[in-house]
């Protein structure tokens, strides 16, 4: 699927990715801390569900080209621990989200668990992953989350009303085709169908964003983005791959052609984050955060539609971001971060590597695993990492990771020390947001803002003096 010049580069980056993986994996669940648009989790370890299910969906996609028993064993360690964190009374897995966690019961988070369990048992045969899948699907994504009068899952609550994040909606649609298989059950077919009709009905029609799926159904319409599209699409390809209904192949085409024309960043070779629908129509572009570990979501909707003559060249981008590789084997977080609630207080400054972006985050890297998995043709290649490594970003804080701890230091003061493999962490919150780069950026930020509302003023007074001697 890629020329024959990187294909050693690609084993070998996955090979180096794996082992760090791996340096954080305590025996079953993977852990990691979190940094995400709109909620960072530095204070917890605790191994989710997306961590979890994408690994063991890249294992499972490496062991069926190698039949080494190496990757199933790792899959089915991964498993395992969804299986022990499922909680039966609420039909849902324990800290099953990423960026909310430990808090459990996110329709996304258990929809991954739940198709990477039926994904596995396909292979396996254990009985214990199909039992807590069927029961997730049954009681809480479907007995919870499926809103008949409106044909669609919904996720989340507002004003009263029950709205549906396309992404999420998309991701459940993998989870109802994989049961389908599984079972030959076709009747829950209809489940995935439906959604679909929703997410196609959310999908612009016309004009620059045209191909592009919405955010949610919220009515305001006003975010693209382009991770959420690549979540949508995972479903609309596994609807297509079983249905080889044509609508469906033509709505993944619209999708992708928007994100590799529209959203793919020329310099970077990374994807813009999103698009905002301002008042009148007026659209947007915010460049920031553009991910880098989770750049995988995209790749492996690239690489998948491929299978369906579906044909982008990806050779140089996918060259260019492996070169972003850490020598311990992770991919940082981003480019141009920003959190796109509250961007004047949190907001890279152009050209410059915040912490937010250079830190490597383990459930994003699993994005870039799963994606790197389906180019692994052998998967025999000796990890070539750096056991020990130091490294800095433009705000001043200083990463030390070896193969046991990783530690965030700035001005000399450690600001957070996790042992990968013990959920234990030693953080402190306001260290981490308080160096002398940050307020810098706080001011500059702040500049800015009283510059625009003295610039409205100005203007707001001269439309008042235009008025007033035009009236006299």
């Amino acid at each position: 699927m890629v020329s024959k010049k990187l294909e050693d580069k690609v084993e070998q980056s996955f090979s180096n990715l794996d082992a760090w993986i791996g340096t954080w994996d305590k025996g079953g669940g993977i852990n990691g801390f979190v940094v995400h648009q709109h909620n960072d989790k530095m204070d917890s370890m605790i191994p989710d569900c997306m961590t979890q299910a994408s690994c063991i969906l890249a294992y499972l996609n490496v062991y069926h080209k190698t039949k080494s028993q190496k990757w199933l064993s790792k899959a089915q360690r991964c498993a395992n621990y969804l299986v022990s964190i499922y909680v039966d009374d609420v039909h849902a897995f324990s800290s099953a989200s990423f960026e909310h966690k430990p808090l459990g019961d996110t329709l996304v988070y258990d929809a991954m668990a739940v198709f990477s369990l039926l994904r596995l048992y396909s292979v396996t045969g254990d009985k214990k992953y199909f039992t807590v899948a069927e029961d997730c699907l049954n009681e809480l994504i479907i007995g919870k989350y499926w809103d008949e009068e409106r044909n669609r899952f919904w996720n989340l609550l507002k004003d009263g009303r029950k709205l549906c994040a396309l992404n999420m909606g998309g991701m459940v649609i993998g989870v109802v085709v994989e049961y389908v298989r599984v079972t030959g059950d076709e009747s829950y077919l209809d489940y995935a169908r439906k959604q679909a009709v929703f997410i196609m009905d959310y999908q612009e029609s016309k004009g620059m964003l045209e191909g592009a799926y919405y955010y949610d159904d919220a009515g305001s319409w006003t975010r693209v983005m382009s991770l959420y599209i690549s979540w949508t699409l995972k479903g609309m390809i596994e609807l297509y791959d079983y249905t080889k209904d044509e609508l469906y192949l033509d709505s993944i085409r619209r999708a992708c052609d928007f994100l590799y024309n529209r959203m793919l960043d020329p310099k970077t070779k990374l994807f813009y984050h999103r698009y905002m629908i301002r008042r009148y129509g007026a659209i947007q572009l915010k460049k920031g955060p553009e991910w880098i570990a989770a750049f995988g979501a995209s790749l492996y909707c690239f690489l998948k539609v491929k299978e369906f003559g579906l044909d982008y060249k990806l050779d140089r981008i996918l060259d260019t971001v492996i070169d972003y590789q850490y020598p311990t084997g992770a991919f940082p977080n981003s480019r141009y971060y920003e959190n796109m609630f509250v961007p004047y207080l949190i907001h890279s400054i152009d050209g410059q590597i915040s912490w937010r972006d250079a830190i490597p985050i383990v459930g994003w890297n699993s994005q870039m695993f799963e994606a790197l998995s389906l180019l692994v043709a052998k998967g025999n290649k000796s990890p070539t990492v750096k056991c020990h490594f130091k490294f800095s970003c433009d705000e001043g804080y200083v990463f030390d990771e070896d193969e046991d701890t990783f530690k965030i230091s700035v001005d000399s003061d450690v600001v957070a020390l996790y042992n990968k493999k013990n959920p234990c962490v030693f953080y402190n919150r306001m260290k981490l947001a308080d160096s002398a780069f940050c307020q810098k950026n706080m001011v500059l930020r702040t500049m800015k803002i009283r510059g625009k509302i003295c610039i409205g003023i100005i203007l707001f007074l001269v439309y008042l003096i235009f008025v007033v001697y035009f009236l006299v």
